[in-house]
């Protein structure tokens, strides 16, 4: 084994996928890298995964965590804690979603006529 091979380093890439529940999982699977102080070479993404490469490394977790919460909805009915209400909010939110969007996040086309 030459000098050559035994100082070379491979190149750590980190490439992240989009949509909402990936994101959700993106800032969680991010966050535990980052406890383990891990930090890829290079970071390539769409949606979320955009957000953590078009970002400063010491800046990437607050960025998501704003935009997290940028695009949340509080949970309503969670006082009540029960199934049917869990179901009722559950609707009442896709409605909301439908009709209005996710605020900080897109806002639906209206119909065309």
């Amino acid at each position: 084994m030459g000098v050559a091979e035994v100082t070379a380093k491979t190149a750590c890439i980190l490439v992240l996928q989009g949509g909402g529940a990936m994101g959700a999982y993106h800032i969680g699977a991010f966050q535990a890298l980052r406890e383990y102080v891990f930090e890829p070479d290079w970071v390539c993404g769409i949606s979320m995964g955009a957000i953590i490469a078009g970002n400063v490394p010491e800046r990437r977790l607050e960025r998501l965590d704003a935009f997290w919460a940028a695009i949340s909805q509080p949970v309503v009915m969670s006082a009540f804690d029960s199934v049917p209400f869990r179901i009722s909010e559950h609707k009442l939110s896709f409605a909301t979603t439908l009709l209005f969007g996710q605020p900080g996040f897109f806002t639906p086309h209206s119909l065309n006529t």
